[in-house]
């Protein structure tokens, strides 16, 4: 019964295509994306679907202005430079851009009284801040049913959290542990990253 989708690092839109197409999912969606570049592409499709919002800025814990990293691979963009390791991809330089930072504790109430949803489900793919953009929902992280939330086993990013430190914040702001997806077949013989699926405990 979800009735909006806050997702936070949209890059050109591939969440919000994969809930309409496959998902079947057709209310409200929020996307924020702070790198310009994908951002148009993503504002382009958005024009298509009256239910589908998008941002040029990023979730944080606080509101300001950070260094963005917009590698030449878009999905890769992150708030947090790649580290030298096994598991990152090589020769991809990109430029360092600033950006925007809100937070998800100040946007909540507007957003709210704009669409009036009721069920907010959020989604958070940031490339290593995620765990940022949930605190800065504050107490407003319980508001939302649900969330999914990429969680790493090799950090792919300098000064990024692992994941016992996500889980341990996300079931400390009370969700539990739903599911752990698979993003991409980089798993085995050291598993990398994976996406957990959390609820709202009081709603299980």
């Amino acid at each position: 019964d979800v009735d909006c989708v806050f997702d936070v690092g949209a890059n050109v839109g591939q969440y919000g295509q994969m809930l309409r197409k496959y998902v079947g999912y057709e209310g409200r969606i929020i996307s924020f994306e702070p790198n310009s570049v994908a951002f148009k592409k993503l504002q382009a499709l958005v024009a298509k679907d009256d239910l589908w919002t998008c941002e040029n800025f990023a979730l944080g814990s606080e509101a300001g202005s950070l260094e963005f990293h917009a590698y030449d691979e878009s999905l890769l963009g992150s708030l947090h430079a790649l580290k030298d390791s096994p598991f990152t991809p090589k020769g991809d330089a990109g430029k360092t851009i600033s950006v925007r930072v809100e937070t998800i504790e100040t946007y909540f109430p507007i957003a709210a009284e704009q669409w009036g949803f009721q069920r907010p489900f959020l989604k958070m793919d940031t490339q290593g801040h995620d765990l940022e953009a949930a605190k800065g929902a504050g107490s407003r992280i319980r508001e939302f049913s649900g969330l999914q939330s990429e969680i790493s086993f090799q950090n792919l990013y300098e000064d990024s959290p692992d994941y016992r430190a996500a889980i341990a914040f996300y079931e400390a702001s009370g969700f539990s542990l739903s599911q752990l997806v698979p993003i991409h077949d980089i798993h085995f013989p050291s598993l990398v990253e994976m996406d957990v699926l959390m609820v709202r405990s009081d709603l299980l």
